[in-house]
């Protein structure tokens, strides 16, 4: 396919992206096989968690477990009991929700007395998931991880159709999202990866077709984890997304008053848990090695000892994150365009990076960024009239070695930095960001003569240059446009 390729994205001189023809097919010719494989293989997976995995197994009464039934999803079955018999406002007593978690007349075993889950979600959330909390904790655990799979399977079968002419035949690699290590680990610990990549899934989608009063909605539902909402909600708000901004709201309203009319006790209390995420990292069995966001490195890298080192050197790369991030969205939005894939992607790297808690399994929502920066790379050069940025020939090569690196090690860089005290997983995304904002930035220079431009070609050969402008010279019937 890549020797077929006569062009590839184009850029016009006022800064807008577009796509040029192409002379070869650029859709896959079994579109919607492939997007049935895509939904079905997540849900495959979570069937066989299910029947396999220690966390979903029954044990002997008498023999206490390692971990709860449905692991971490018993705090949410637990929170749901709470709130349905009417005692809402102690959900937030730790004292007493950790008793209820250990209480073997309530779950029916015993697990470790070490161990427990805090209640760290708003007051709402535990309100929509408290019919789950009439079942028994094995079958409300499994059909979590089911309607979690589904999740999966729908953003990603989303994503697919939504970029299947991108990616022609190639959109049958999708389906390798299905096995991406952190999201068969959200899986098995009964986590809300699969939501979140929903949720920000079909936010591109809509806003891509020019829906963002839909798109808005459907982001504000991220509310029930808020810290992941604030790096878009705020640049969308700050780039004048005024209409995506003000409906993402909407979520956050009803959020909010179903929370008060929980009682003001709970609001207090959910209130002391938000003030207390700066120092969530300090908790008994929090793991660095798994926090994949700057202040969780930070802390893994540099001792207590030097906690006031730990803040500045915190505090500047954050703002290089920051400010990498704005060089990513300089100009106007433009929601409908091509570029904009590539800022929605390097937004979800900066949440990634500035969240105060983000473990492997909500890395599953990078498949997001993959799969769009991925299909830009999908398209090869084969022909040059004049092309930017020459000493970044191998840019978009770096990106593709990058969302390699990530798929395939997301399982290894908690080992990582267990062993080294480094984690691996910031520097790569903070790698990435920076990529990207070379890419949406590039410094101006062109290639005139037919030499240069053949030996680009060459060297480019392999992933696309997108950053291509139209052509400047006189054509032989007319003057130059």
């Amino acid at each position: 396919m890549w020797s077929t390729v006569s062009t590839c994205w184009a850029q016009k001189a006022n800064g807008e992206m577009e796509s040029h023809p192409r002379i070869f097919n650029n859709k896959s010719d079994k579109p919607w096989s492939a997007c049935a494989l895509i939904f079905a293989i997540p849900i495959i997976a979570s069937i066989v968690i299910v029947m396999t995995n220690p966390n979903y197994s029954s044990a002997p009464a008498g023999v206490a477990r390692e971990s709860p039934i449905g692991s971490d999803f018993v705090q949410e079955w637990i929170g749901g009991h709470i709130v349905a018999s009417g005692q809402s406002s102690r959900l937030y007593d730790d004292r007493w929700t950790r008793e209820l978690q250990h209480d073997p007349s309530l779950l029916g075993f015993r697990w470790d007395e070490r161990e427990y889950y805090p209640m760290v979600y708003p007051p709402f959330y535990y309100w929509l998931v408290s019919p789950l909390s009439r079942l028994s904790l094995p079958t409300a655990a499994t059909i979590w991880c089911l309607l979690n799979a589904i999740a999966f399977s729908t953003g990603l079968a989303m994503l697919a159709n939504h970029l299947r002419e991108r990616l022609g035949n190639w959109i049958w690699f999708v389906a390798l999202g299905g096995i991406f290590q952190p999201l068969l680990l959200s899986l098995s610990m009964g986590q809300k990866s699969g939501f979140l990549l929903l949720i920000l899934a079909a936010s591109l989608v809509l806003i891509q077709r020019g829906q963002k009063l839909s798109s808005g909605v459907v982001f504000g539902l991220i509310v029930f984890k808020p810290h992941l909402g604030l790096v878009i909600g705020l640049t969308m708000l700050l780039k004048r997304q005024y209409r995506f901004a003000f409906a993402a709201m909407l979520p956050v309203a009803a959020a909010t008053g179903i929370s008060i009319g929980m009682g003001s006790e709970v609001c207090r209390g959910f209130w002391q848990v938000g003030i207390g995420a700066v120092s969530y990292t300090d908790n008994a069995g929090y793991s660095l090695a798994e926090a994949h966001n700057l202040w969780g490195a930070c802390k893994l890298a540099i001792p207590d000892s030097a906690s006031s080192f730990r803040i500045v050197v915190g505090l500047l790369l954050g703002m290089l994150i920051v400010g990498s991030l704005g060089s990513c969205l300089r100009g106007k939005i433009e929601a409908r365009s091509d570029k904009f894939s590539l800022q929605f992607s390097a937004m979800i790297l900066a949440t990634i990076l500035l969240s105060p808690h983000f473990f492997t399994y909500d890395l599953s929502i990078l498949l997001l960024p993959m799969l769009l920066v991925g299909s830009s790379l999908a398209p090869t050069v084969a022909a040059y009239r004049k092309v930017r940025k020459l000493e970044y020939a191998g840019q978009s090569s770096a990106q593709g070695w990058v969302i390699g690196i990530a798929f395939v090690s997301a399982g290894l860089f908690a080992t990582l930095a267990i062993t080294t005290g480094i984690s691996f997983s910031v520097a790569l995304l903070c790698v990435w960001l920076w990529l990207l904002s070379r890419e949406l930035n590039p410094r101006s220079k062109t290639i005139d003569s037919q030499t240069d431009r053949d030996a680009y070609a060459e060297k480019s050969s392999g992933f696309c240059r997108r950053k291509t402008i139209a052509a400047t010279t006189a054509p032989a019937n007319g003057p130059a446009r």
